[in-house]
C-alpha cells in the first residue's frame, strides 16, 4: 500500500509541475521536456486531434504563441489512478482565466485528463485530453466519452508494450536458468533435464542414444601458468568448438569445471566414437588464446533400457577415467 501511495504522489507532483510550466509559466521548453516521444492527445474544445509527436508539438507551439500570457488556474477536482505500475492517469477539473488581446477570458469546469508513463526515473506525458462541457459543442462533444476512448487506446498500446517486455524478460530469465554463464551453452541443470527426457523417449520408442563426456587435459596447468582469465577464455573457445562441430540434433552442455557433455540422439557406440574422433582432431588443430595447443579426453557410453541417468553417466565417467589414466588425448568406449 505504501508503494502505491508513493507512486500516486510522484504522479501528482509531476502533474502539478506540468500545470505550472504549461499554464502559469507558458514555458514551451520546459513543457516539451515533459512530453514522451509518443505523446498524443485531443483538444476537443476546437475539435483538434493529435496522433503523433510532431503534430502534438506543433499544437503546443501554436497554443503558447497565440496565448503567451500566463493562464491562471484553479483545481476544483483531482483524481489519480495507476492501472499498471509504470502508468498513471490524472483527471482533474479546472477553472482557467487569462487575457487575450486585452480581453479577459474565463473558462469554467474544464476537464483535463492525462496519461503519464514512467521512462527510467522520469514520468512523461503520454496522452492529454481537454474537454469543454459547454452548450456550444452540443452532441459533438460527447463529454467525456472521447477522452475515455482515447485513454483506452493509449492504455491498450502501453499494455501490449508492457506484455511484450514482460515476455522478453521471462524469456531471458528462462534462458539464463538453463545456460552456463561463462560458456553460453547449456548448464548442468538443463543437461540433466535433457538426459531424463532422452531416456524416456528411448524407452518409449525403443530407440538408442549415446553420451560423450569430454575433459580438457591438464587444465589446471593452464590456470596455474596463464591465470584464470586465460583459463576462462579457453573454456569459452572450447565450448564454441563443440557447439560448431556437433550435429543439430545433439545437445551440448558444460558438466562442470573443464568437463563437457554431449547427448547424441539415435546414435550408437560406433557413431558416437566417430563424433568424438572428429572433435578430437578439431581440438588438436586449434590454437587456443594465449595457450596454443591443448588436448582433451573422451569417455563414451550408450543407453541400455535398464539404464538410469546415473548408471549411464557412470559408465561414461569410468571410460573418461580410463582415457585420462591411459595417457590422455584418448577416446574410450564403455558398452552396457
Amino acid at each position: 500500500m505504501e508503494m502505491f501511495r508513493q507512486r500516486d504522489e510522484e504522479i501528482k507532483t509531476v502533474f502539478l509541475d506540468y500545470l505550472k510550466v504549461y499554464f502559469a509559466e507558458r514555458d514551451l521548453t520546459k513543457t516539451m521536456k515533459m512530453l514522451s516521444k509518443t505523446t498524443t492527445g485531443y483538444g476537443t474544445g476546437f475539435g483538434e486531434k493529435s496522433y503523433d509527436i510532431e503534430n502534438t508539438l506543433s499544437l503546443f507551439v501554436r497554443d503558447i504563441r497565440n496565448v503567451p500570457n500566463p493562464i491562471h488556474y484553479t483545481i476544483n477536482k483531482l483524481h489519480i489512478q495507476s492501472p499498471i505500475d509504470n502508468v498513471g492517469i490524472v483527471c482533474c477539473e479546472l477553472d482557467l482565466e487569462t487575457d487575450v488581446l486585452n480581453h479577459k477570458m474565463v473558462l469554467k469546469n474544464i476537464r483535463f485528463s492525462s496519461v503519464w508513463i514512467k521512462y527510467d526515473d522520469n514520468w512523461l506525458l503520454e496522452n492529454m485530453h481537454l474537454s469543454f462541457p459547454t452548450e456550444i459543442h452540443g452532441e459533438d462533444e460527447c463529454y467525456p466519452i472521447k477522452e475515455i476512448e482515447e485513454q483506452n487506446i493509449v492504455l491498450q498500446r502501453l499494455l501490449e508494450e508492457r506484455t511484450h517486455e514482460l515476455k522478453a524478460a521471462l524469456q531471458k530469465i528462462s534462458t539464463l536458468a538453463i545456460t552456463d554463464k561463462l560458456t553460453q551453452i547449456y548448464n548442468r541443470l538443463k543437461i540433466e533435464e535433457s538426459l531424463s527426457n532422452e531416456i524416456e523417449r528411448a524407452r518409449r520408442y525403443n530407440s538408442i542414444f549415446s553420451i560423450i563426456l569430454i575433459d580438457i587435459d591438464h587444465f589446471k596447468r593452464v590456470n596455474d601458468e596463464h591465470g584464470h582469465i586465460v583459463g576462462d577464455k579457453v573454456l569459452v573457445e572450447f565450448a564454441k568448438i563443440l557447439s560448431n562441430r556437433i550435429r543439430k540434433t545433439d545437445i551440448c552442455g558444460r558438466w562442470g569445471g573443464e568437463e563437457f557433455i554431449l547427448i547424441c540422439p539415435h546414435t550408437n557406440l560406433e557413431e558416437a566414437f566417430n563424433i568424438a574422433k572428429d572433435l578430437q582432431k578439431t581440438i588438436i588443430q586449434y590454437n587456443f588464446f594465449s595457450v596454443g595447443k591443448i588436448t582433451a579426453s573422451f569417455g563414451i557410453s550408450t543407453f541400455s533400457h535398464d539404464d538410469t541417468s546415473d548408471s549411464l553417466i557412470k559408465r561414461a565417467d569410468d571410460a573418461l577415467y580410463q582415457a585420462k589414466n591411459g595417457g590422455r588425448n584418448r577416446i574410450v568406449l564403455q558398452d552396457s
